[in-house]
């Protein structure tokens, strides 16, 4: 009997011993999930809300998204039944290095964004839903105007965003151009993998999203994709996590900084392709 006691007790023991870690690990699922679920915007930022919804296809080459009266792409979905984007937005660092010595952030990342952007423009002859569409913003201070065109591929599932950036300062200024998107595929901010490279960077589980950058002449060809943490760049910052990586991620494409003459613009495209 005391040794079936002893036994039992050891069991006990040994359980108690392994129950912080799973704590520990379902409350970092928990915590993920939640601060999701949780999030409100900050800046400027549109909380998801659409100006214009996409739909095409059904089943496997089902696709729908939306683009939001601020320029970003929003609940993103194919297959049918899968949600692919938590977030995704856009951001300009201007790094002409005044005397004060720092670089300035604009961007929109729509659940978090910089608050020195003015109103956007919407330009869509056709009405909402439609296409032709473009959208216009400038920075409140003046210097910088971003006009972005959308369209689609409905055969492969592909969004493509055109950004023409403009300086409409007296001087030369420089700059450099990015993306985000915070990738939950198959709706999961968990089950993720995720990697990039200067072509493209990809987040998959099953199914997933890649931001893939066409041909452009804007910078001096040290483009590069990354993974970065959610919720944490900037347009000027968001160091890469190291890559493969597995867990929620966001990906950020930069196109290298360039010098854009006064009145002038420099212009990039890319897509989001399914996978």
């Amino acid at each position: 009997m005391t040794k079936r006691i002893l036994m039992l007790l050891s069991a006990v023991v040994l359980a108690l011993a392994a129950l912080p870690a799973a704590v520990a690990q379902d409350a970092l699922l928990s915590d993920t999930v939640k601060s999701k679920s949780l999030a409100v915007p900050t800046g400027f930022a549109t909380t998801n809300t659409c100006q214009s919804t996409y739909t095409s296809g059904s089943g496997p080459s089902y696709m729908k998204f939306c683009v939001t009266t601020n320029g970003n792409i929003a609940k993103f979905e194919s297959p049918q039944g899968f949600t692919q984007m938590y977030a995704e937005g856009y951001g300009v660092c201007d790094n002409t290095i005044p005397s004060s010595g720092y670089w300035v952030d604009y961007y929109d990342y729509e659940y978090t964004g910089s608050s020195n952007w003015a109103t956007p423009t919407v330009v869509q002859p056709n009405g909402p839903n439609t296409f032709p569409l473009k959208i216009v913003r400038s920075s409140s201070d003046g210097i910088w105007t971003l006009t972005q065109t959308f369209s689609r591929n409905t055969a492969e599932q592909i969004v493509k965003v055109g950004m023409q950036l403009t300086n409409n300062s007296a001087g030369t200024r420089t700059a450099y151009l990015t993306r985000y998107a915070d990738i939950d595929a198959n709706g999961s901010a968990i089950y993720n993998f995720a990697d990039a490279d200067t072509d493209s960077a990809w987040v998959y589980s099953g199914n997933g999203l890649m931001l893939h950058p066409l041909p452009d002449n804007f910078g001096y060809g040290s483009n590069v994709g990354q993974i970065v943490k959610p919720n944490s760049a900037t347009a000027c910052s968001g160091p890469a996590l190291q890559s493969p990586r597995q867990g929620d991620s966001a990906v950020k494409y930069w196109w290298s900084s360039t010098a854009i003459a006064p009145n002038s613009t420099k212009t990039v495209s890319f897509e989001y392709r399914t996978m």
